[in-house]
């Protein structure tokens, strides 16, 4: 009995508690968990169904706000219950080998897929403006040649975020504490072997910091300067002083500047939401190779660490559940294909693609929306047309 107590105590000092924090913090931080775990499954679904119900909706842009909500379903069904059992009972890991390997796996590739995705729409959205202006844009909605391109990205997205992953997964193991040569079962856990430091992966851990968070954000950053500036220059340029521009022409082309900075917005707005949610979580990764490195677990890091794991667990799975909240709050063509989308459900209907710009006979002139409202009452919502939206 009182080797078992020795034994313990040597697994307690040496990966601290069972838990992750106390019980009570414990008890409220599943609770936040539950709450973005039902958010972000209701939204992305939302966000996924309307997008492939709606043709109107499918722009390129809007294509890989699709990729990127299946990748925060994908890290809220799969990667979000492994990370509370963890949290929950740290050691002895009991899921066995490809569990623990599964559980570094979804989230590295859904992370790395995320910040791809982001990569590559500001790319798409830094082509559409200050590409040529000699080249006007395709019509997206109907371009199979840039459907084409979406689908291949989209395949070199999720390739090189499994690419990314593999080699901490690959290092990922069950470890345990060693007493006498012998294994203890009991200190079983499911990670890196931060007990055996090897500049391998540690090295690894560190690039795909920098690789997949440092890189991207700074190449995003870049972008959307050069982004401001066209949008600046050719505000100062306003069609209305272009006596020469047929006033259809002035309006189009207003509608088109508006049009994209809206769309502006909004993807910054995604990207600025990303760059939080994320940070705390590489913090708490550098700080983990920092101790790995050059330190030790000390009463005052093992404190630090303490208030930025849960931290940044929440944050990560948080930025899984707030793009949705993001297209409704800024984008009016969301809410209405949210509206309709539901208002259908309830009407025992899907909604009509024909009556939202989509170019069939229902299609209102002056580009409006007839929704069918409790009480018989038909309001009219403006909104401008399609090719304008995401040119």
């Amino acid at each position: 009995m009182n080797s078992t107590i020795n034994f313990n105590d040597i697994i307690e000092d040496s990966l601290g508690p069972s838990r992750a924090i106390c019980l009570p913090w414990l008890i409220l931080l599943s609770f936040v968990y539950g709450l973005i775990f039902v958010a972000g499954l209701i939204g992305n679904t939302a966000t996924i169904l309307v997008i492939l119900r709606f043709k109107y909706m499918q722009s390129v842009t809007n294509l890989y706000l699709l990729n990127l909500a299946i990748a925060d379903l994908l890290t809220l069904c799969a990667a979000m219950p492994l990370e509370l059992y963890q949290l929950w009972h740290q050691y002895p890991w009991e899921l066995g080998g490809f569990a623990c390997q599964l559980k570094v796996l979804i989230p590295e590739t859904t992370a790395n897929a995320s910040i791809l995705t982001l990569v590559t729409f500001t790319l798409e959205r830094y082509a559409a403006i200050c590409g040529s202006p000699k080249t006007p844009p395709p019509n997206i909605n109907s371009s199979s040649s840039t459907r084409n391109r979406f689908t291949r990205n989209t395949l070199a997205i999720w390739l090189l975020g499994l690419l990314g992953a593999l080699p901490l997964v690959l290092y990922t193991r069950i470890n345990y504490l060693y007493v006498n040569d012998q294994p203890l079962q009991g200190s079983a856990w499911c990670g890196l072997p931060f007990n055996d430091p090897d500049r391998t992966w540690e090295t690894i851990m560190l690039s795909s910091t920098i690789i997949f968070f440092i890189f991207p954000l700074l190449i995003i950053c870049l972008l959307y300067y050069f982004i401001a500036i066209t949008l600046k220059k050719a505000t100062r340029l306003d069609p209305i002083s272009n006596i020469d521009l047929h006033l259809n022409d002035q309006r189009c082309s207003r509608k088109i500047m508006q049009s994209r900075k809206i769309v502006i917005r909004l993807l910054v707005a995604i990207v600025i939401a990303f760059t939080i949610c994320w940070t705390p979580f590489h913090a708490q990764r550098l700080l983990f190779l920092y101790v790995s490195l050059y330190s030790e677990w000390s009463n005052q890091l093992r404190s630090v660490n303490q208030v930025l794991f849960p931290m940044a667990g929440v944050f990560y799975y948080l930025n899984s559940s707030i793009n949705p909240i993001l297209y409704s709050v800024m984008s009016t063509r969301f809410r209405v294909a949210f509206s309709l989308y539901i208002n259908g459900l309830f009407n025992g209907t899907r909604g009509r693609d024909k009556s939202v710009g989509g170019g069939g006979r229902g299609n209102n002139s002056d580009n409006s929306l007839i929704l069918n409202m409790p009480g018989g009452k038909t309001p009219k919502i403006q909104w401008r047309s399609p090719n304008f939206i995401d040119s």
